[in-house]
């Protein structure tokens, strides 16, 4: 029994070398501590000066991660009114936010050795930031600074997985597979709600898909995070989803992607929020007929527009 308990130490130690050297090869941007410590600060203080504060304290001046092509504020009004907000939030919620910071850095490092092992060729040579993201997402690929990167908004997956710490791996596989599948095929969520339809479609879609077969034995409705009855709400309309989705495949249109793609209250003309990541998912799993996971993300352009296309009218029949 001694000698396995030490082989089995002798292990875990192995495992923890390589994680921190594959962690190494990404560098991780942690602006959250200097965040806390605005939190505790700026109880105090008078709106604009939490305002210039977080600025000072987030180096705004020096990066274009809150812009529009970043996380997506449009103006400086839309941008400090969200601060206000978000300060006033972490300082009522604080301590479980801050456990997730820690949760989401030490669960990245694990989930990136299990990742490797399913993608060889998989290269974390882009930046992570771990941010609060004043609301505006939990986890996307961003062009930042004229670099690609991979953006965990710490406040808003802190609200999201607080409640269900199991999901965590299955949502950062699903944004390190967005990474991947742009470095292998040229498909990411970089362009957030500026991207044609056809291409978030199946960036989103594949992400879903792969980050469920990852995590077994999570199901798709685990995978697709929010609603949380997604499925069972889309499932009876998948016909005229896919119908709507398949006459607009070709369109770079952000009220259309936001239909589609984004988490609000209510439906929009029928369509339930983050639709096309179901669609796209089931898609996804279609192709795996004959597929494997490695030749799914490899697939270009030229191809696999049809196959969505022709995807989509079967599942509109």
């Amino acid at each position: 029994m001694r000698v396995v308990s030490i082989l089995h130490k002798i292990a875990m130690l192995a495992l923890f070398s390589y994680a921190q050297k594959t962690v190494a090869q990404c560098r991780i941007v942690d602006r959250m501590p200097e965040y806390w410590n605005l939190v505790s600060e700026s109880g105090s203080q008078s709106p604009p000066q939490q305002v210039a504060s977080f600025r000072r304290a987030l180096d705004l001046a020096h990066t274009n991660l809150y812009s529009k092509t970043g996380l997506g504020f449009e103006t400086d009004e839309q941008l400090d009114h969200a601060i206000l907000k978000a300060l006033g939030e972490a300082r009522q919620n604080r301590q479980v936010a801050e456990g997730m910071s820690t949760k989401v850095r030490s669960t990245f490092a694990s989930e990136l050795v299990h990742f490797k092992k399913m993608f060889p060729d998989f290269q974390c040579n882009f930046e992570i930031y771990l941010v609060p993201s004043l609301g505006s997402l939990d986890g996307a690929g961003r062009v930042v600074d004229g670099q690609p990167a991979l953006v965990f908004g710490v406040d808003s997956i802190a609200s999201e997985f607080s409640a269900e710490p199991l999901q965590l791996p299955i949502f950062i596989d699903h944004e390190l597979f967005h990474r991947y599948h742009s470095q292998v095929s040229g498909f990411s969520d970089d362009k957030g709600q500026q991207e044609i339809l056809w291409r978030g479609l199946w960036a989103e879609g594949l992400a879903t898909y792969v980050s469920m077969v990852l995590n077994p034995p999570s199901s798709l409705q685990d995978a697709l995070f929010l609603p949380r009855d997604l499925v069972s709400r889309a499932s009876p309309i998948r016909s005229v989803l896919a119908k709507q989705l398949a006459a607009r495949l070709d369109l770079a249109d952000p009220d259309v992607f936001r239909q589609y793609f984004s988490y609000h209250a209510k439906d929009v003309d029928g369509v339930p929020p983050r639709s096309g990541y179901y669609i796209g998912a089931l898609a996804a799993q279609q192709l795996a007929q004959h597929n494997t996971l490695q030749q799914l993300a490899h697939l270009q352009s030229e191809a696999l527009r049809k196959n969505l296309a022709e995807t989509l009218e079967q599942f509109s029949k």
